[in-house]
């Protein structure tokens, strides 16, 4: 038998066939390499972040948005929408929300660097004219970021 001009041995043992070529594997060069195909973007939710200052602690929040129908109620609406909601939210209500900016996983948690004066939880945001809705905001927990930053430095070993 010959493969790519080369002479291979076939032997039959047991019923099985081995195959033996006196010249190593080369895999067959691409042309064009990184000039054929197309682009294209890839999106992940993976991304390095890097701490440059001490942080306290980060707030989590659990989010409900309702409109103005009754059967308008997060879990109902798509999670483009719900981030368009959030973005309004924070620019509308800057001042309330100490300029705090949300990691909002686009469904019913958010995560600020910022606490939040909650007294009044409720908050009404407009996209348009007749877009109004309703944010719910409920501090879930605090969690302290220097400790998360600490247990990812050492590989999760604890003194």
């Amino acid at each position: 038998m010959e493969v790519d001009g080369v002479e291979t041995e076939q032997e039959v043992m047991g019923g099985t066939t081995t195959t033996t070529t006196t010249e190593e594997f080369r895999p067959v060069r691409r042309p064009g390499i990184g000039t054929a195909g197309q682009t294209l973007q890839v999106t992940s939710n993976f991304y390095t972040v890097e701490l440059t200052k001490e942080l306290g602690g980060i707030q989590q929040f659990d989010v409900t948005v309702i409109g103005k129908t009754k059967n308008s109620k997060s879990d109902r609406m798509s999670p483009n929408l719900l981030r368009k909601v959030i973005t309004a939210l924070e620019t509308q209500h800057e001042e309330r929300l100490g300029g705090a900016r949300f990691a909002y996983d686009g469904r019913d948690l958010a995560f600020s660097d910022r606490a939040i004066d909650l007294s009044n939880d409720q908050f009404e945001v407009k996209l348009a004219e007749d877009d109004t809705f309703t944010v719910h905001l409920k501090r879930t927990r605090t969690a302290d970021i220097n400790e998360l930053m600490e247990y990812i430095a050492t590989g999760g070993e604890k003194d």
